[in-house]
């Protein structure tokens, strides 16, 4: 497991250093970015999607790997929290923590209860959980120049096409 999780994460952390050196010239001005949160996100993504990935098996064979992923979504939250100008990130750090919502800590809760879950639920929460990451790191990554805006993956799926009606985030100030 060690392994495959290092290979996803060398992969992520590639993808992301491509895409984004791609996408900003050395003149253009950064605004309250912070490479360390962008990382963070990024490595949670991986070790989140890593556990889905092997919650098949008894939860207790992973019950310190996920105690650990927890630990670093609470740092996550609260550093997310204290920043200025961060709260649509931190809103969204706080859902992946709701053990009320579909998403981390909800599943997290179901494969406690249940020991193992079954391969048509890791596939849609590995879904879920990978549009939510993918919308943290978006927002993360707009705080470079304030360019674009992201959609949530709580949007409806029609409502992409109509601004007025889809619910988006303009990149922190």
């Amino acid at each position: 497991m060690n392994v495959v999780r290092i290979v996803f994460t060398l992969g992520l952390v590639a993808a992301v250093a491509v895409g984004s050196s791609a996408c900003r010239s050395s003149k253009e001005k950064t605004y309250n970015f912070d490479p360390e949160a962008h990382q963070r996100a990024v490595e949670l993504k991986s070790e989140a999607l890593g556990l889905v990935a092997i919650s098949g098996e008894p939860y207790g064979r992973h019950a310190e790997s996920v105690q650990a992923t927890n630990t670093k979504l609470e740092q996550a939250y609260e550093l997310s929290a204290a920043a200025a100008d961060n709260e649509a990130i931190a809103a969204e750090w706080a859902a992946m923590k709701d053990s009320g919502r579909d998403l981390y800590a909800g599943f997290v809760n179901r494969w406690r209860a249940a020991s193992r879950i079954d391969e048509a639920s890791r596939q849609a929460a590995t879904g879920r959980l990978t549009a939510r990451f993918d919308y943290i790191l978006c927002l993360e990554a707009a705080k470079r120049t304030k360019a674009g805006r992201c959609t949530s993956p709580d949007a409806a799926p029609d409502s992409a096409a109509s601004p007025a009606t889809a619910e988006e985030a303009s990149p922190p100030a």
